[in-house]
């Protein structure tokens, strides 16, 4: 029975590292691939999502090592660290919800103080599809000036911020409370575990205390 319960165990922290540390690894895997062809428009936060990147593939390797081969300590480690990962990814998702507003006018203004180099417009007029317009300071950076059909490159962007930034928001938010519910299940199936162990030697006891003395 108590190599039963441990099993579980293990099999519920294995689903819960496979379906949200790996789909969070995922993600931030997506967001450093679209990031990085807009990056100059705040370095800051690519740099921010490189860390998570790296922090999440952390988690998610000692996650599958400590869930098929890891000891109670090591589960205890990784509880731990499933806690403070899931309040991350809370105060990530909410920050995304509400900084996604604020990205495209960071756009705009790098675009407008010639942040952006040749290769960098003509890169993002052919991913998002789209046509810059004449910059504030008068000088046209348009690559496409025989296109007129396109689509602003202002507008195609603040839409595809605002799409993804919101479903990325919300999806981190439900990681969060998956992964939340997950470790408290897996805890509280870790702790009916030991009170069922702890249960029984009374009991061997009790049985075997009249048979050693003969009553």
């Amino acid at each position: 029975m108590a190599s039963c319960k441990k099993c579980c165990t293990g099999t519920c922290f294995t689903i819960l590292t496979i379906f949200t540390i790996g789909l969070t690894l995922g993600i931030f895997i997506f967001a450093t691939i679209v990031y990085s062809k807009i990056r100059t428009v705040n370095d800051t936060i690519f740099i921010v999502i490189i860390i998570a990147l790296c922090v999440t593939a952390l988690v998610f390797i000692f996650g599958i090592y400590s869930s098929c081969c890891g000891n109670k300590c090591t589960k205890g480690i990784l509880t731990f660290i499933y806690l403070i990962y899931a309040l991350v990814l809370a105060a990530l998702g909410i920050s995304l919800l509400i900084f996604k507003n604020k990205l495209p006018g960071y756009f705009r203004e790098a675009y407008d103080s010639g942040k952006f180099s040749k290769e960098d417009i003509a890169t993002l007029e052919e991913t998002f599809n789209c046509q810059f317009p004449e910059s504030e300071n008068g000088t046209s950076l348009l690559l496409n000036d025989t296109d007129t059909n396109q689509t602003d490159c202002f507008e195609m962007f603040e839409s595809y911020v605002k799409d993804y930034g919101l479903w990325l928001g919300i999806a981190l938010i439900i990681l969060f409370v998956i992964l939340f519910i997950g470790v408290v299940l897996a805890c509280r199936l870790a702790c009916k575990k030991d009170e069922e162990s702890t249960g029984t030697h009374p009991v061997k006891e009790q049985v075997s205390t009249p048979l050693t003395y003969g009553w």
